[in-house]
């Protein structure tokens, strides 16, 4: 998960860990960025509004390497203000 508010990936790492599940979390774009070198991503969870960074670049990058990964992903989007979702698949 990828937020810059601390408290909030602290606890659903933590919720997501006691769940059974392993799961990384990251409060800067760049820390975010490391974490596909090295594990394999079925879920991102993250913020629109970060700070540097445009959250809908950051999907744009994380589609654009889904693409190339393996060519078969989903992306569901929820804007929780405008109540808003978006699905795109391939």
């Amino acid at each position: 998960m990828l937020d810059d508010e601390k408290p909030f990936t602290e606890e659903l790492n933590e919720f997501f860990q006691h769940s059974g599940y392993k799961s990384f979390k990251a409060n800067t774009w760049e820390e975010a960025q490391k974490i596909p070198e090295t594990e394999k991503i079925d879920l991102l969870i993250r913020d629109v509004r970060l700070p540097k960074v445009n959250g809908l670049d950051v999907l744009k990058e994380v589609k654009r390497n889904l693409e190339v990964r393996n060519g078969n992903y989903k992306l569901r989007i929820a804007n929780y203000k405008e109540i808003e979702k978006w699905e795109v698949e391939k």
